[in-house]
C-alpha cells in the first residue's frame, strides 16, 4: 500500500520535473502531498491509502 515513502518519491519526481508542491505532511489520518495545481487551475492532492489512524487520535473509521 502507498504510504509516506511513496508520497516522498512522488514529490521528488514532481520537483525534478519542475512541478511546485507543498511537500509531504502528516495529517491526523495519514500522509498528504498537496499544493499542486493542474493546467486548468484545479488543486490536486495525494493521500495515503488506507487511512493511518494514530494511536489516541480519537477517530473511528468504518469500513464497508
Amino acid at each position: 500500500m502507498p504510504g509516506k515513502d511513496a508520497l516522498n518519491a512522488l514529490a521528488a519526481n514532481l520537483a525534478a520535473r519542475g512541478v511546485a508542491h507543498d511537500g509531504v505532511m502528516r495529517t491526523r489520518v495519514g500522509w498528504l502531498l498537496s499544493g499542486i495545481t493542474d493546467p486548468d487551475g484545479y488543486d490536486i492532492r495525494f493521500y495515503t491509502v488506507p487511512l493511518e489512524i494514530p494511536e489516541g487520535a480519537g477517530l473511528m473509521v468504518r469500513e464497508s
